[in-house]
């Protein structure tokens, strides 16, 4: 009995999570401040199974206080070459929060739960239909 309204529940749970991402994706855009990296060098990292390389930015900030940071989007091959430059996002008030793409959702994740979501949510629809009329 308890079990047709898990299905449900767990659709209802994704769509929430969407929201979420949308939430803190326009926070993000609204408190960072965009200026131009130069990368500088790649750290080595391995800790998610693979090999990437994680590019080392320097950037000035709104003080001109020169700051290095690793943005953890890593790729393997790096994504680059030392010297070039790219748009870096920083938080003014936190110059050390910094993010390569704050801008853009991962649509990927929106669709496979967006889509997940619907079927389960669906499924349990039909669940709760059909224990509802016995």
């Amino acid at each position: 009995m308890w079990f047709t309204f898990v299905f449900p529940g767990v659709g209802i749970l994704c769509y929430i999570g969407i929201i979420l991402m949308v939430i803190q994706q326009r926070r993000l855009k609204q408190k960072t401040i965009e200026t131009v990296g130069t990368i500088i060098d790649f750290k080595e990292d391995s800790q998610r199974g693979s090999k990437v390389y994680c590019p080392v930015v320097s950037f000035k900030d709104q003080s001109g206080n020169k700051v290095q940071h690793t943005i953890i989007d890593g790729d393997n091959p790096p994504a680059g070459k030392k010297g070039e430059t790219l748009p870096i996002y920083f938080n003014p008030e936190n110059p050390r929060e910094v993010a390569s793409r704050p801008h853009q959702i991962n649509y990927a994740y929106v669709f496979v739960l967006g889509t997940v979501g619907t079927m389960i949510l669906g499924y349990g629809i039909i669940i709760l239909a059909a224990y509802l009329n016995t």
